[in-house]
């Protein structure tokens, strides 16, 4: 008897605590519009007498847009949240990329939000399926598209100078961007044809506008463009790959290459020094036992790479840490003399 009891007892404390659960969901909002591949925003506010979890499906209506179609199945989101009262909670849903758009959904039928309260058991005590109330449209995937754009560069350069290229590029997925300057045959580049080339590895995914600024210098030794055979000519080009190296497109622009404007003449500095170009890593400069208070070297943006004061008895200078390029010697104040580290 008392065994019995004792079991009646434990079912009402059950049944009691099953039915005891209390709660609400209700829609603070919901996108209007989604577009497949993206995630929606939808926010709640929830009371539960206790731990929960809200299961939010994404459903479809029947043809009459007012009531929801159980059958059709496209996905769910699970979420565990503590007990509360009134509580704001912002949830997440993925839209798979190939979701089916509403435009492409049977006539009258719509996509619609559903929400259920269940118990840490998953014993379901609250739902929020308004078919009319959640109603959501689904529109085809914005989706990056990969692009590469040359937005300024010049047309005709020296062997020897510096190529500025600005250019913009956007990539879907991580990747590489290639930005160089090569012989091509018409539209085919030459496999033995390139100049001079840079690399941006890794190249991130980009949502926006990727700008860049990208400088080249023409080696001195280049083939200028009237040298070249019949149908041959110099591009710029900026191109994207995956991160396998696998090419994915580019964008091109004509570059002339011309005679360096230094070649190998000598310059003269206040008639007395002079510098053979293009020097290696020595600069030679043809004057015996030269005095100095100060000299310094500037690159082709006006930064002073090397200074020295109070020389005596010199006339070379170690120039191997010099990058290739174009660059400016001063001696004592006096003008500037335009030098080409090969």
């Amino acid at each position: 008897m008392k065994k019995n009891y004792f079991l009646s007892l434990l079912l009402v404390i059950f049944a009691f605590n099953v039915n005891a659960q209390t709660g609400s969901i209700e829609i603070v909002s919901i996108p209007l519009s989604n577009a497949a591949g993206t995630s929606a925003s939808i926010t709640i506010t929830y009371t539960s007498s206790v731990p929960c979890k809200i299961t939010t499906q994404l459903r479809q209506t029947n043809a009459n847009a007012t009531t929801v179609d159980w059958g059709p199945w496209n996905g769910e989101v699970v979420t565990s949240l503590p007990a509360a009262t009134n509580a704001t909670h912002t949830i997440s849903y993925p839209i798979p990329a190939g979701q089916t758009i509403s435009t492409s959904l049977p006539s009258g039928v719509k996509y619609t939000f559903a929400f259920k309260m269940a118990t840490t058991a998953d014993v379901g005590f609250a739902w929020n399926d308004g078919a009319t109330a959640n109603l959501t449209t689904i529109t085809a995937a914005s989706g990056i598209q990969n692009s590469a754009t040359i937005t300024s560069a010049p047309t005709t350069v020296a062997a020897g100078e510096s190529v500025i290229i600005n250019y913009d590029y956007y990539l879907a997925n991580a990747g590489k961007v290639k930005i160089d300057i090569r012989k091509y045959n018409g539209s085919t580049w030459l496999s033995t044809g390139l100049v001079v080339e840079s690399y941006i590895d890794p190249a991130a995914a980009s949502s926006t506008t990727v700008s860049g600024t990208q400088t080249l210098v023409i080696p001195v030794n280049t083939a200028i463009s009237s040298s070249l055979a019949s149908g041959e000519n110099y591009k710029i080009a900026v191109t994207l790959y995956d991160a396998s190296w696998t090419w994915i497109l580019e964008n091109k622009s004509d570059l002339t290459i011309t005679a360096a404007n230094l070649a190998i003449n000598d310059f003269k500095l206040n008639e007395k020094i002079t510098i053979v170009n293009p020097v290696g890593d020595e600069l030679i400069l043809n004057y015996k036992d030269l005095n100095a208070q100060t000299l310094r070297i500037n690159d082709i943006s006006g930064r002073i790479v090397k200074s020295f004061k109070n020389l005596n008895n010199f006339n070379s200078i170690d120039v191997s840490d010099l990058k290739q390029g174009i660059y400016f010697l001063t001696l004592n104040s006096n003008n500037a003399i335009k030098f080409i580290k090969k």
